[in-house]
Parts: structure tokens; C-alpha cells; sequence
């Protein structure tokens, strides 16, 4: 019996010290790293784009408005072409106004370089708590546009980007420009899910976020705690019966202050014209 207890004892303590070093692992360091995801596809562009595309920053409580600097300057050290934001800057807005300065948060945006334009999308987060408003001010004083069932034609590029409303409060919507228009296209939907409902866009793909690649990758529960409009599609690279779809694990966090097996990052995507 004596043993026994030893063993169990022993075994309990080794899951207390697996438990602890999960919640430092998760909740202090994975959350600070920041990864730089290369990858290139070849779409019918007439010359080489650069796309950076970052989202779910959820600043706020969980992550800090100060690592904004950071996430702006390693998208600077990439040298951009394009540079889009896939939805969900903050995490909740009207509970975190006592540590948002949006004066200083549109002045570190503008720091961002891309001589073919900045360009973002509404996600969920951007809609709720307070945050409608705000969000459109804050992204267009930082030089972004927000493209919201509304496209833009780079002529020069042969490429047409368009934004795509948000899935869960917004009335996503396209346009015949991705049927008719024959030009390599970007298409941007917070959630990875709404490519379902999309009719064909060939020569194209789709980026988005909203999963954060489940945020806390573990069995069983990754797939519990995955969001409404990312339960399909959760993160990477999908060829859909629509087309192509990129699934960025996003950046920040939010419910818990904890990131495990999916580090933040930075996505760098070149277009390279088709051979």
C-alpha cells in the first residue's frame, strides 16, 4: 500500500510540473513569438507581388497594444508590396478603452511601407462591444483601406483584391468582377468557412483567419473550442472546389490569454506569374 501511495504521488506530482509547464509555455512565451510564414504561388499576376498579410491582432487584455510596434516593423522588414489585414484588431473593444491610445495606434499604422496600398477587412471582433465605430476610423487613419463587398483592380499587376464582410454580423457579399474579370484575384474573408459559400473564383485565392489556427492545439479540444466560420477549415493552405484558401494562425489572443502549438505570425505570400 505504502508503494503504492509513493507511486501515486509521484505520478501526480510529474502532472503538476507538466500543468505548469504548459501554462508558462502558453501563456508567456508562445504568446511573444512572432514567426515570419513564407510560401509563393503562382496566379496569373504580369509581374512578382509581395503580400504580407497579418490578422487577429486582438489588442487589448490579452495582448498588449505595445507589441503593435513589432508586428508593424517585422511587416517592414519583408518589404511589401501589398500589405492586408484579415479582421479582428481588437479583442474587446469597450472593455480595454482605459489601455487603447488610438492616436498613437493609427500613428504606429501608418509606419507601415506598401507602395500598392494597405488594405483590411471587418471581422467578428471588429463589429462587437463597441468597436464599430472606432474600427473603420482607426484603420484609415493609418493608411488602410477597408474593402467591404468591394474589390480594387491593380491594372499594372493584373490583379483585383476584394474584401469580403464579415460571416457572423456583416451580409458577406460578391461581385461578377470575380467571375468576369480575367486577372489573377485575392479575395479576403475574416472566416475560412465562408469559401463554401462562394461561387468559383478561379485563378484566385482566398486569405483568412478567425481560428487562430485553434489557438491551443491540443487533441480532442482543439477542435471543440474551434469558432463559428472556422470549424472546416482551421489552418494553411486548402485547395476548395471554389478555389484556393490560405488560413493564417493570426496573432493575437482572446477567451484565454494562452497560445499552444500555434505561434503568432506574419504571413509573406508571392505572387509569381504563371509559366
Amino acid at each position: 500500500m505504502g508503494k503504492m501511495m509513493r507511486l501515486s504521488s509521484r505520478f501526480i506530482g510529474f502532472l503538476l510540473i507538466l500543468m505548469l509547464l504548459f501554462f508558462l509555455w502558453a501563456g508567456l512565451v508562445e504568446p511573444q513569438m512572432l514567426i515570419i510564414r513564407k510560401s509563393s504561388i503562382e496566379l496569373p499576376v504580369s509581374q512578382e507581388v509581395r503580400v504580407v498579410f497579418f490578422t487577429d491582432t486582438h489588442l487589448g487584455k490579452w495582448y498588449a497594444p505595445k507589441n503593435l510596434q513589432k508586428i508593424c516593423d517585422k511587416i517592414n522588414d519583408q518589404q511589401p508590396d501589398i500589405v492586408i489585414f484579415g479582421g479582428d484588431f481588437f479583442d474587446v473593444y469597450r472593455r480595454d478603452t482605459d489601455i487603447l491610445d488610438l492616436s498613437q495606434i493609427s500613428e504606429i499604422l501608418k509606419q507601415i511601407k506598401a507602395p500598392l496600398g494597405k488594405y483590411a477587412v471587418w471581422g467578428n471582433h471588429d463589429y462587437g462591444e463597441g468597436a464599430e465605430e472606432i474600427y473603420p476610423i482607426v484603420m484609415q487613419e493609418g493608411g488602410f483601406s477597408l474593402l467591404k463587398n468591394s474589390g480594387i483592380l491593380l491594372q499594372e499587376q493584373n490583379l483585383y483584391l476584394y474584401g469580403i464582410d464579415d460571416l457572423l454580423f456583416g451580409r458577406p457579399q460578391t461581385d461578377e468582377m470575380l467571375l468576369t474579370q480575367d486577372t489573377a484575384k485575392v479575395l479576403i474573408s475574416h472566416e475560412p468557412d465562408t469559401v463554401d459559400l462562394l461561387n468559383e473564383f478561379q485563378e484566385g485565392l482566398m486569405l483568412s483567419g478567425h481560428s487562430h489556427g485553434g489557438q491551443i492545439r491540443l487533441p480532442v479540444i482543439t477542435q471543440k473550442i474551434l469558432p463559428p466560420g472556422a470549424r472546416k477549415y482551421v489552418k494553411g493552405y486548402y485547395q476548395t472546389e471554389q478555389g484556393k484558401l490560405f488560413v493564417s494562425s493570426g496573432i493575437g489572443m482572446t477567451k484565454l490569454p494562452l497560445r499552444f502549438g500555434t505561434p503568432p505570425e506574419i504571413c509573406v505570400i508571392d505572387l509569381n506569374p504563371k509559366k
